[in-house]
């Protein structure tokens, strides 16, 4: 029952899904629909590229679990969000949604750089960095703590990490979440 409870929490507190999910609770009415569209599409070619690499049988499994996968899922990843993010820029989209996508970018490519060290969790780390991004909205920004601190459980339940991975996960979407509130207090003023 647990390492099936932990699965069920694991899928749900996907970074694909709370990615999504923070996007409609935090964007203001006028950039909604575009930051929800933006998020959907990066969630998609993240899981489209892992289907990929899947079905291909390039990969043991669509989680990207074995190093030499994670490794490539994540220079992939993190460069392809870092190159939108600035693509996004350029079209003149509400500056959040570009500076959301490089965020995201940035976490994974410290996922990647820390990757002889530690296999940073990008669950609890873009969990911790949705949490964020609903804030001022203290009922949600509460409901996605405890969400990633269940999604921490989660993978330490499935031993797809150990607590060091969970920590350092913590840290980079809290850091990535406390940039997004910086940035956005400076471009207002």
């Amino acid at each position: 029952m647990g390492s099936s409870l932990a699965r069920v929490v694991s899928i749900a507190g996907h970074p694909v899904v709370l990615m999504p999910a923070a996007a409609v609770i935090a964007s203001p009415e006028k950039i909604g629909l575009a930051a929800i569209a933006v998020s959907l599409a990066c969630a998609s070619a993240v899981l489209g590229y892992s289907f990929y690499k899947a079905n291909r049988a390039d990969w043991v499994h669509i989680d990207a679990s074995v190093p030499t996968e994670r490794a490539q899922l994540n220079s992939r990843v993190g460069v392809g969000l870092v190159l939108a993010a600035g693509a996004l820029w350029l079209s003149g989209l509400h500056s959040g949604i570009p500076l959301v996508v490089g965020l995201s970018g940035l976490i994974i490519g410290a996922g990647h750089a820390l990757r002889r060290v530690a296999k940073l969790s990008l669950h609890v780390a873009f969990a911790v960095f949705a949490a964020f991004l609903v804030w001022p909205n203290l009922v949600s920004a509460v409901a996605l703590t405890l969400a990633a601190v269940v999604v921490a459980w989660s993978r330490i339940a499935l031993r797809r990490h150990v607590p060091a991975d969970i920590i350092l996960g913590a840290l980079a979407g809290a850091s990535a979440g406390l940039a997004f509130h910086a940035s956005m207090a400076r471009l207002a003023a």
